[in-house]
């Protein structure tokens, strides 16, 4: 039913709220898929306007070769260091493929929804750890259905589990 074309895991890890390292995967068709952004780089920490502690801004990203058959796109912000299960800090679902890039300051394209984090917020939660050393993986999911409708991250985890 709901199926992953491909998805790509971008780690970024932060000292309090800081450095980043990234990775990408090779998709179904050889090609790769990227997702990188502007407002930081590989192994630097992250500005403060991306954090808790700041303005708690999402940042630039942007991501190319998307598969052709990708129908829509869905990017998650995910903690797997916090306590319990980890730490949901943004989902997005319904991207239109189309679209290759998202501003830190942008509404979300049209029909895209964010969905609701484990703050309980239905927008981007920056890092906020409370101590030590956090990763934080951006997860960008090509799908292959125009859209779905998660109540929670459990719920968008298990729809693309019904493959």
């Amino acid at each position: 039913m709901y199926r992953i074309i491909f998805y790509i895991f971008l780690f970024f890890v932060f000292t309090g709220c800081a450095t980043q390292s990234t990775f990408t995967n090779q998709n179904i068709n050889n090609n790769y898929m990227q997702l990188t952004s502007k407002d930081f780089s590989d192994h630097t920490y992250l500005s403060s306007e991306f954090t808790c502690d700041g303005e708690n801004k999402r940042p630039q990203l942007a991501w190319s070769q998307v598969p052709t058959a990708t129908k829509s796109l869905a990017l998650a912000m995910f903690d797997p260091d916090a306590p319990g299960d980890g730490f949901l800090h943004w989902l997005v679902v319904n991207l239109p493929p189309q679209d290759l890039s998202l501003a830190s300051s942008d509404n979300l394209p049209s029909p895209a929804m964010q969905i609701k984090n484990d703050a309980g917020k239905f927008e981007y939660f920056g890092p906020c750890p409370p101590q030590g050393v956090h990763r934080y993986q951006f997860t960008l999911y090509a799908l292959d259905v125009p859209s779905i409708n998660p109540t929670d991250y459990q719920d968008f985890c298990s729809r693309l589990m019904d493959i």
